[in-house]
Formats: structure tokens, sequence, C-alpha cells
């Protein structure tokens, strides 16, 4: 060691009063030996622990696969309307015709959107009425069908 000035006891490799021939564990005292040991053997648990779970966190990272039928009528959990009534309205409403939608504050806007290129209209010229939670007699029209969608959802068609 050309720079550092030796140590009064310091030993040949730097360490103070230290020989050539000790190793470290000779030094630890029975208590701090099994510290080492406990220690080293945490860390080989968490290394196995680790390493099995590494697969089931890809697996978790990766995006789930849904169906682009289902990805377009997540918006109508949102809005907290029966997913039915929107594709059974999109079926049986035909693409050219008028309709009302009568209830339901929440989808409007939705199966505005949902139902296009359908044109809405008031509820007295339109060709179809879709309620949602309302009473369709209420209205005082007359229906020449009437399709219902579960959960007090209703699609009538208005007999003119």
């Amino acid at each position: 060691m050309p720079f550092r000035a030796r140590i009064q006891g310091e030993s040949a490799n730097g360490l103070p009063g230290l020989s050539e021939g000790t190793d470290d564990a000779s030094l630890l005292s029975p208590g701090r030996r099994w510290i080492h040991v406990f220690v080293i053997g945490a860390f080989c648990v968490a290394a196995i622990a680790t390493l099995v779970k590494i697969p089931q966190v890809f697996q978790a990272a990766q995006p789930e696969r849904i169906l682009a039928s289902k990805r377009a009528l997540e918006p109508a959990r949102f809005y907290r309307v029966d997913a039915r009534l929107l594709t059974t309205a999109a079926r049986e409403i035909p693409r050219s015709a008028t309709y009302a939608v009568v209830g339901g504050d929440p989808g409007r806007s939705l199966l505005a959107y949902w139902l296009l290129p359908r044109r809405r209209t008031d509820v007295h010229s339109s060709e179809w009425i879709v309620s949602i939670g309302s009473d369709l007699q209420s209205l005082g029209l007359r229906y020449a069908r009437v399709v219902r969608v579960g959960h007090g959802n209703e699609l009538a068609e208005v007999r003119r």
C-alpha cells in the first residue's frame, strides 16, 4: 500500500489486529453467527418466493381480451342501462325509423348514440317508443306491438 500509512497493529491484509490466516467467521460470536444464518436464509426464501411469483405477475399484467361487442356495451353499465335494451332496440327499430325515449334520464344520451342513424323525436310524432322504467299506457298512444326487455324496459311500435 504505497499511499497509505500503516497504523500500528495493522496487519498486512489491511485489517487491524488480524493476521493473514484468520477468517471472518471465526471472529463472530455464536449469537452473531445465527443472525448471519438467519439473514442468509431469509434472503434465500425471499429469492425463491420472488421466482415463483414472477410468472403470475406477468400473467396478471396482460390485458384482458374483450370482444368488440362487449366492449361497445360497457357505457351501458356506466349509465346503468340494461344492455339488453340497447341490443334489442337496435335490432327491432328499423334504421330509417324515428323514436322517442320516456323515462331513464341517464340513459337518454347513450340511446341517442347507440340507435344512430335512427332519429330521435318527440313522443307524439315518433314511430317507436323506448321506455326506461316508465308506463307506456300513460302516454295515451296505441301500439302495434310491445317488446318487453326485462326490469321495466319496453319498446313499443306506435300504431298510426
